[in-house]
């Protein structure tokens, strides 16, 4: 892709590791959606409304993150170019 040397780069570091999830259309976890408890899947808090590739890869990359944190390392966050700052944090 695009940033394929960054994210070469990135993992290539024996100090870090990643909580990237990749669903490409056709595997098993495409488009499948998680029902949050308010009754709607979280493609609705990610991108406004229902999308075709779902949102079971949301899920996925929380329960990575929520590893990382029970071993103790330290989070970074990567933005695409342009993007630090957008969307809605809270």
């Amino acid at each position: 892709g695009k940033y394929a040397t960054d994210w070469f780069r990135m993992v290539g570091d024996a100090d870090i590791s990643t909580a990237c999830v990749f669903l490409p259309n056709g595997c098993d976890g495409y488009g499948l959606h998680v029902e949050q408890a308010s009754g709607s899947c979280y493609c609705h808090c990610l991108y406004g409304e229902q999308q075709e590739w779902g949102c079971r890869w949301f899920v996925l990359w929380m329960e990575k993150v929520e590893s990382a944190l029970k071993l103790g390392q330290e989070l970074m966050v990567v933005f695409m170019e342009g993007m630090v700052g957008q969307g809605i944090v809270d």
